[in-house]
């Protein structure tokens, strides 16, 4: 399966919509994208990790094409498409996405994350928001 198959992302917050477009003004104003590790975000992913007993957390950031790791444990990539990410869906609505088993999701399950290496099933996250919205 290639990215354009398995991208699930809610077709409305796409670059061309005025939600998306603010979303990226927003994250590229804090310039976090492809900065170096920082002790908070790491203490941040541990706790999460240890918190909900997972083998894997990270803090993620989503631009126009990838999502980008700022903080990660359990894994060893930086990045990966959007068009698999689950942030991606996790940002397209308002609230805490929490999946109990990927392979049940609709949205999810055709995900090479999910049907592959890492086999992810759990998922919990949720849409950082600024002052402005």
């Amino acid at each position: 399966m290639n990215a354009s198959e398995s991208a699930v992302f809610n077709p409305q917050l796409t670059a061309e919509t005025d939600n998306e477009q603010q979303r990226l003004a927003a994250l590229y104003r804090f310039g976090i994208l492809d900065t170096a590790p920082e002790p908070q975000f790491d203490r941040l992913v541990t706790l999460a990790a240890q918190f909900f007993d997972m083998p894997m957390a990270s803090v993620t950031f989503v631009d126009e094409d990838r999502q980008w790791f700022k903080a990660k444990i359990g894994s060893e990539i930086s990045q990966g498409p959007r068009s698999t990410s689950f942030c991606s869906v996790a940002i397209a609505q308002d609230g805490v996405m929490v999946v109990h088993d990927a392979t049940q999701d609709t949205r999810l399950k055709k995900f090479d994350n999910v049907t592959g290496e890492p086999h992810l099933r759990f998922y919990a996250g949720a849409p950082l928001v600024t002052a402005e919205g």
